[in-house]
């Protein structure tokens, strides 16, 4: 079931919304005005039955869909959703050190591999540190994987 994690006020009078879809999926829902947070009861209500559909549907465009729905509800539109980079980081923290454990790896090894300061590739497997692209091809290339870009959704 999605749930709305948070509403945080946003710079020049809007408002974020930050939700979790029934998958685990985090994003940010941004939105012109903060009429979503004066309307504390409805928006959530209608946000997380609009998450819970979209999680049962074959894959298509999120942002799309959200803000039809919402249209449709005659309520205020997004004007942008993002993954929550927080999370996204953990994610693929998370993800690493599940690909260096399945090889029987320790840490100590894969940062020897990639020459990277062990701190920095346990804070990169913990979700505190963001890694750009040629550390994390690095990494991948150490582990026998390759960095992708993925869909968020799998077809049903």
């Amino acid at each position: 079931m999605a749930k709305i994690l948070s509403f945080e006020p946003a710079k020049r009078g809007t408002i974020q919304i930050k939700v979790e879809s029934s998958k685990g999926d985090v994003y940010i829902i941004g939105f012109s005005s903060t009429v979503p947070e004066q309307d504390s009861v409805y928006y959530p209500s209608l946000l997380c039955s609009i998450l819970d559909d979209y999680d049962k549907m074959p894959e298509g465009d999120l942002f799309s869909y959200i803000s039809m729905q919402l249209a449709r509800a005659k309520m205020e539109t997004p004007i942008f959703m993002m993954p929550d980079r927080n999370d996204e980081r953990t994610r693929i923290g998370k993800k690493i050190r599940s690909i260096r454990e399945e090889k029987k790896m320790d840490a100590k090894t894969l940062a020897r591999l990639t020459d990277i300061d062990p701190a920095n590739l346990s804070r990169i497997e913990s979700g505190k540190f963001s890694a750009g692209l040629d550390t994390l091809s690095k990494i991948a290339m150490a582990l026998d994987s390759k960095v992708d870009i993925i869909p968020n959704r799998q077809p049903a």
